[in-house]
């Protein structure tokens, strides 16, 4: 079956994972501004564990949107085209930016300290720690330059008062 909205599960999951990434995004580039202090072992442990979460989400979240196909709205074919490879993208960096990150802690032997549950590792490799953490850099800049664009996009088809921003809301 075909849906014309989204679930209250995949509003939740997507307003979440939203400003858990804009946090997450936030507290990743304040490190490098911040002294070493208690403060920013706890930011970056907190940022660690919440990294590790938005990626159990994002499967979650995949696996809803594959058992609960919503309807496409009428575009014209390139603004469809585009849509689809924004959401695309969008979903291939929230789960590569946390593998990264855990790519990055657990060869450095810097997993969060305070997960709940046990995350395996790979071994200590300074190299690869070094190369995650250029590359978790990277995919922070593409996942804000993505968001940017689907706020953009969301935004044009709002002020074309196409009704496209009312199926992610919490409206009856």
């Amino acid at each position: 079956m075909i849906y014309t909205t989204y679930s209250s599960l995949q509003k939740t999951l997507h307003w979440t994972i939203a400003i858990l990434i804009i946090g997450l995004w936030c507290a990743g580039f304040s490190f490098d501004y911040l002294a070493k202090s208690t403060f920013k072992s706890f930011l970056v442990n907190t940022h660690k564990t919440l990294g590790v979460i938005v990626l159990f989400m994002a499967f979650f979240r995949i696996i809803v949107r594959i058992k609960h196909p919503v309807k496409a709205f009428k575009l014209p074919k390139l603004i469809e085209f585009m849509g689809k490879l924004t959401h695309i993208i969008l979903y291939f960096l929230i789960v590569t930016m946390p593998l990264s990150g855990w790519l990055m802690a657990t060869a450095s032997q810097k997993m969060p300290s305070w997960f709940p549950i046990y995350i395996p590792g790979i071994s200590y490799s300074k190299s690869l720690s070094k190369s995650m953490h250029m590359i978790h850099g990277y995919l922070g800049y593409a996942i804000a330059f993505f968001v940017l664009l689907h706020v953009g996009a969301t935004l044009y088809h709002v002020w074309r008062k196409e009704p496209i921003l009312d199926r992610m809301l919490f409206r009856s």
